[in-house]
């Protein structure tokens, strides 16, 4: 097992370049409109000069609120806070108004001119309603590697299926859902995934890894849904798009090692990772580490294997059980429950005698508990399945239950923590207004350096305003400046294979 971990955050971040993509339709009920001001109040609260924000709703069409530009001071912040206020329901939503407004994101962030070393990502919020039930965003709309963070909030009669698909389509996105009763929900899911966001480690990530010819041979390799190339030379790279600050990626490799008669110190996989370098479009590439195995000729057991190994592959197979039990129906709305619930069964057993986590035993009996009634299930079960498998396949915190939480990290704890102080007081200021204020805070020295006033100018002027959606090309890549670390998990010793 292989594990890259982002670094820790400086005061020198990348900016974000971030479109809010908005459901105004006429689905959208009172509170949840009420739900998307009040997470967009804290959104804009918590965005420094350096970053860009671009406000897009849509109902049958698709309308740019706000254009990509800085919250340069109280007076933008307080525009663009009466701005939101204004949000209403529209039209009765049509089968383009989410296409429409996905593809006009898109846009926002293909015609930057200013656009090196800035994170980009678009976060898309719907009640995914009648509109949906019958399309597949993933055939009409290419993201290419931008990341987009869906949030569901429908309900028995909406289809997550489609929110659920376009995140998973994108370079890191994620899908997260939430319902009425989970007051403030969104403006938690918000805070969580910003806090990501707004300190991002490494750009652009990627993974070699290859085996070593005669020695060993690359069986597979388990990186959830990141996308995998594998070589002429039988290397295999894995794309990981951003990795936040302290955020943890883990990888599985699997080795067939032929036979040995003697025991002795074996070369078994070259490893190396690259990301964007912040000076331009070149990359970053690490010096290549191999990993060096003392095999005895022996066999192995289960139990020589690392804890954290043992752990992981628990994780992935009852992450894959849980997927399978959802994936038995075919669609939100229809449940096969004999099927389903031996499957989720066996996943429950499985959890109970490999898993040591706590989590996982407490989400699957949660699970458990929503496929029992295909009512449950419609309403309940299916989206939180889903947001199940986006967090595992990602190895990336959703929007879920609050106190149920994998791969948080501390910022997301701390951003958390500052949402639910706003939602109990809105009118109060946050204990700090932006994330350099927090950076600042964890490095112990205010030493953000201010951008220089060309900067500011570029920034200000790179301003795009919407028009019809042209055909998508995919954005050139954004650079980072911060590097990462990996450690290797292995195995005591190896028999024949």
């Amino acid at each position: 097992m292989l594990e890259l971990t982002g670094g820790d955050c400086t005061s020198d971040r990348p900016g974000l370049d971030l479109v809010a993509v908005l459901d105004v339709s006429v689905g959208v009920w009172d509170w949840e409109i009420e739900e998307v001001k009040t997470a967009m109040r804290f959104l804009v609260r918590k965005l420094s000069r350096v970053d860009r924000l671009s406000v897009i709703t849509f109902d049958k069409h698709a309308r740019e609120l706000w254009p990509l530009r800085q919250i340069t001071g109280a007076s933008s912040l307080r525009e663009l806070e009466d701005l939101i206020s204004t949000l209403e329901g529209g039209w009765l939503s049509s089968s383009n108004g989410i296409e429409e407004a996905l593809q006009a994101g898109l846009n926002v962030l293909a015609d930057r001119e200013v656009c090196a070393g800035r994170v980009a990502a678009i976060m898309l919020v719907s009640s995914s309603g009648q509109q949906l039930v019958h399309g597949d965003a993933t055939l009409w709309v290419d993201v290419g590697d931008v990341p987009v963070y869906t949030f569901f909030f429908g309900g028995k009669d909406s289809d997550p299926m489609v929110l659920h698909r376009v995140a998973a389509k994108s370079m890191g996105g994620t899908f997260s859902h939430f319902r009425k009763q989970d007051a403030g929900g969104l403006t938690m899911a918000f805070s969580q995934c910003l806090a990501g966001l707004l300190t991002v480690a490494v750009q652009n990530l990627e993974l070699t890894v290859a085996a070593v010819r005669g020695e060993s041979r690359i069986v597979k390799v388990t990186a959830g849904s990141y996308p995998q190339e594998q070589h002429k030379d039988e290397s295999v790279t894995v794309r990981f798009g951003n990795l936040y600050s302290t955020e943890v990626r883990k990888v599985i490799v699997e080795l067939h090692l032929p036979i040995i008669y003697r025991a002795g110190s074996t070369e078994i996989l070259d490893v190396t990772y690259s990301h964007d370098h912040p000076a331009g479009r070149m990359k970053f590439v690490a010096p290549a580490e191999t990993l060096t195995l003392w095999r005895t000729g022996l066999d192995f057991s289960e139990e020589e294997k690392p804890a954290g190994l043992l752990s992981e592959e628990a994780r992935l197979r009852t992450a894959r059980m849980v997927k399978e039990a959802r994936t038995m129906s075919s669609d939100c709305q229809r449940l096969l429950s004999g099927a389903q619930h031996n499957k989720l069964v066996e996943a429950h057993n499985m959890a109970e005698l490999q898993s040591n986590s706590p989590l996982l035993r407490t989400e699957l009996q949660e699970v458990f508990q929503l496929f029992k009634t295909e009512m449950y299930y419609a309403i309940r079960g299916c989206p939180y399945t889903l947001s199940w498998e986006s967090c595992h396949d990602r190895q990336r915190l959703v929007g879920r239950r609050c106190g149920m939480q994998w791969f948080v990290t501390p910022h997301m704890d701390k951003y958390l923590q500052q949402a639910k102080m706003f939602l109990k007081e809105p009118t109060m200021p946050m204990p700090s207004s932006s994330v350099d204020e927090d950076v600042n805070q964890q490095v112990g020295a205010l030493t953000f350096q201010d951008i220089s006033r060309s900067e500011m100018w570029r920034l200000s002027s790179d301003v795009v305003r919407m028009r019809p959606p042209p055909p998508h090309s995919p954005l050139p890549p954004t650079v980072n400046s911060s590097g990462g670390l990996f450690r290797m998990f292995q195995k005591k010793q190896s028999g024949s294979s």
